[in-house]
């Protein structure tokens, strides 16, 4: 499973349950990216920021929509 805790807030966006742990660790770098910008983000995966798919916007759900396909969904 992956959840990501925002920025300067409380608040966790639920990215979902994945089959396996790297397919949970690429949605967590797509939601990086989008909350953190690729420069502050801490990824899993950092020789791979350029293949990973980019959220529109910050919000939960356009993040979720992202981190999908970037775990093999």
């Amino acid at each position: 499973m992956c959840e990501v805790r925002e920025p300067q807030a409380q608040a966790r966006s639920w990215l979902g349950t994945y089959p396996t742990p790297e397919m949970a660790a690429r949605a967590h770098d797509v939601a990086a990216i989008a909350l953190r910008g690729e420069r502050g983000a801490e990824l899993n995966f950092p020789d791979s920021p350029s293949t990973l798919p980019r959220a529109r916007t910050a919000s939960p759900e356009d993040v979720r929509l992202a981190a999908a396909p970037a775990a093999g969904l």
